[in-house]
C-alpha cells in the first residue's frame, strides 16, 4: 500500500465533521498546511471509503472532535482568520486521568501497532512492567516528574527500542501490563510507599485504561509547589537518600546544578511574595501588638516571650491553613475561645511532634530527642513499611496508651504486601523485644559491656570506635547509666559513624533498639 498524505487521526477526524453536517470545503480548510494540501476530492473519498483504507478507519468521538475544532478555533498566524463551526457543541473539561484525555494520547500506525504518540520526553515516562520489588524505578520517575513539569508514567508501554526484531521498531508500542499488580496494588500501600521514601511527598493519581484490548497503568504526577522533593532513603546505588532526580528528555537523573538553583531561586521569589503580606501587617501593627504563631510547636511569640497553644486548637488552626480556605471568597474563619492559663515560667507539656511522612531519620531522631509525637501507633506500624528492620518501637508504644500485646493483636490483622516485616514487628512486640542481649564475640566486647552495665561510658574517637561501642550496648541485660546521658552518647556515636563508617549504620540503630528495650520494652 503506497504511503498516504493523511494520517489515520485527519482521516477519522474527518469522517466526525462529515458526520456533523460540515461542508468538504470547511473541511479542507482545517487541514490544509503550507506544507501539504488537501483538495476536496480526498475530503469526498475518504467520505464514501474510496481513499485507500479509509472505509477501515472508525469516525472520531465527539470528544475528540471538539477538542480539534477548540484547536482550530484559535486564530491563525498564517491564515489571520477563523475557521466556520457547523453544529459544534461546547468542549467539556476532562481531568488528567479521565480516558477521553489519555485515550488521544495513541494511535495505531501503518503496520498496525498501536504506541505512544509523543514518546519519552521531560513530561512522559513509558515503562514496560511494575511492581513493588523494583520501586526505585518508578520511585524516581515520580520524584523526578515532580521537580519538573509533572507528567504522566505510562506502565504497560514499550521504551525506546535499541534492538528492533524483524527490521519492526517497537518504540513506544503497546505491549500491556502482564500482571495485575498495579490494578491489585492496594492505594494505601501505594501511598506509604512513596510517603516513605520521597519527601515532601508528591502529589499524584492513578488510573488504568484500556488500548486495543491491552491494560495500561497510567500514574500522573503534578509539579510540587516545594519542589525539590528529595529521596528519602536509600533503596538501591540508583536510588540514594538525599539524591534530588529530575525528568529530562528520555531520562530521570541526578539534578544538574544549573536547574536546582533555578527551583531553589524560584522557591524563594515565590516565599518573598508569600510572606511579603505578613511583614508588611507586623510592620503596621508594631511590636507591641503583634505576635508570631509557630504551628508546628504550637506557640505564640514575639522573640522575647512564648504562648502556648492547645494542641486542638492548632489542629484546627492547621485544618483551615492546609484547606485554602482563607483563599475563597466567603470562607469561614476559625474563632479562637477559652480561657488563658498560666502555666509557669516553663512549659510542663512538650508540645506534640506531628509528621506527614515518617521515615527511619524521624523514628530514630525523635526517639533520641524523647519527643512526643502525635501518632506514635504510626511510629510503631512504619516497621512494616521500612526496610531497616532495627527501629525503636517500646517508647512510642507507651505514648500510644496500648500495651504491645494489644498492639501485636492489631496489627497482625493488617493487611500488607510486607507480610514477613508485618510479622516481625507482632514478634518484637509480643516478646517485649529481644528478651536477651546478643552473644558477646570478643573479650574486648565483654569488658565494654561489663562497663556500660556498671553505668561508665567507654570513650570513643573515631566512626570504627563508635561501632564497636554500638555493639556493646547490644550485649548489655542491664545500665545504671541514666537514660538522657545513654541517649546523648549513642546521638554523638550515630554521627560519627554516619560520617565516617557509613556501611555500620545498621549497628548504632541496633544499640538504640536495645536502649529502647531495656528502657520502655
Amino acid at each position: 500500500m503506497a504511503k498516504r498524505g493523511i494520517t489515520d487521526e485527519e482521516i477519522s477526524l474527518i469522517k466526525a465533521m462529515q458526520a456533523r453536517g460540515m461542508k468538504n470545503k470547511d473541511i479542507q480548510f482545517l487541514f490544509n498546511r503550507p506544507d501539504r494540501s488537501v483538495n476536496s476530492g480526498r475530503i469526498t473519498n475518504i467520505g464514501d471509503g474510496t481513499y485507500s483504507d479509509s472505509k477501515d478507519i472508525a469516525a472520531a468521538s465527539d470528544q475528540e472532535l471538539d477538542a480539534f475544532i477548540t484547536q482550530s478555533e484559535t486564530a491563525d498566524p498564517i491564515r489571520g482568520v477563523r475557521v466556520p463551526i457547523v453544529g459544534k457543541l461546547p468542549a467539556p473539561a476532562y481531568g488528567p486521568i479521565d480516558v477521553e484525555t489519555l485515550s488521544p494520547m495513541f494511535h495505531q500506525d501503518l503496520n498496525g501497532i498501536w504506541r505512544f504518540k509523543f514518546g519519552e520526553t521531560d513530561q512522559h515516562k513509558c515503562k514496560e512492567s511494575f511492581g513493588f520489588k523494583h520501586g526505585d524505578q518508578w520511585l524516581r520517575a515520580i520524584a523526578a516528574l515532580a521537580n519538573n513539569r509533572g507528567g504522566y508514567i505510562f506502565l504497560g508501554v514499550k521504551d525506546k527500542d535499541t534492538a528492533p526484531l524483524d527490521g519492526l521498531d517497537k518504540s513506544y508500542a503497546i505491549v500491556g501490563l502482564k500482571d495485575t499488580a498495579f490494578r491489585d496494588a492496594d492505594p494505601a500501600d501505594f501511598a506509604k510507599k512513596i510517603k516513605n521514601a520521597l519527601d515532601p511527598t508528591p502529589r499524584y493519581q492513578t488510573a488504568i485504561i484500556q488500548i486495543d484490548g491491552k491494560s495500561i497503568g497510567v500514574i500522573y504526577v503534578e509539579q510540587h509547589p516545594s519542589r525539590p522533593v528529595i529521596a528519602a532513603c536509600s533503596i538501591n546505588d540508583k536510588f540514594k537518600e538525599g539524591d534530588i532526580y529530575f525528568r529530562y528528555t528520555g531520562q530521570s537523573v541526578r539534578i544538574k546544578y544549573s536547574d536546582l538553583r533555578a527551583i531553589l531561586d524560584e522557591r524563594d521569589v515565590q516565599a518573598r511574595k508569600d510572606i511579603l503580606p505578613m511583614v508588611e501587617r507586623l510592620l503596621a501593627l508594631g511590636p507591641t501588638r503583634a505576635l508570631v504563631a509557630d504551628l508546628d510547636s504550637g506557640t505564640l511569640g514575639d522573640g522575647k516571650q512564648q504562648i502556648v497553644i492547645d494542641q486542638i486548637l492548632v489542629d484546627q488552626i492547621k485544618f483551615i491553613r492546609e484547606g485554602d480556605f482563607m483563599q475563597q471568597l466567603g470562607a469561614p474563619t476559625l474563632k479562637l475561645v477559652g480561657t488563658v492559663t498560666a502555666i509557669g515560667n516553663q512549659v510542663d507539656e512538650v508540645p506534640k511532634i506531628v509528621r506527614d511522612t515518617i521515615g527511619e531519620s524521624d523514628i530514630i531522631r525523635d526517639f533520641l530527642q524523647q519527643q512526643k509525637v502525635h501518632f506514635p501507633e504510626s511510629y510503631v506500624r512504619q516497621g512494616i513499611d521500612l526496610q531497616r528492620k532495627w527501629l525503636p518501637i517500646f517508647y512510642y508504644v507507651k505514648q500510644t496508651g496500648a500495651s504491645p500485646d494489644d498492639l501485636a493483636a492489631k496489627i497482625s490483622k493488617e493487611k500488607t504486601v510486607h507480610k514477613g516485616r508485618r510479622d516481625e514487628l507482632v514478634s518484637r512486640l509480643r516478646k517485649k523485644g529481644c528478651a536477651k542481649p546478643n552473644k558477646i564475640s570478643s573479650n574486648a566486647l565483654r569488658k565494654m559491656a561489663k562497663s556500660i552495665e556498671e553505668g561508665s561510658i567507654p570513650a570513643f574517637k573515631t566512626g570504627k570506635e563508635a561501632a564497636t561501642f554500638a555493639d556493646a550496648v547490644t550485649c548489655v541485660d542491664k545500665t545504671s547509666i541514666a537514660l538522657d546521658e545513654m541517649l546523648r552518647v549513642l546521638g554523638q556515636a550515630q554521627d560519627l559513624i554516619e560520617a565516617e563508617e557509613p556501611k555500620s549504620v545498621g549497628r548504632v540503630c541496633k544499640a538504640i533498639c536495645r536502649i529502647d528495650e531495656l528502657f520502655f520494652g
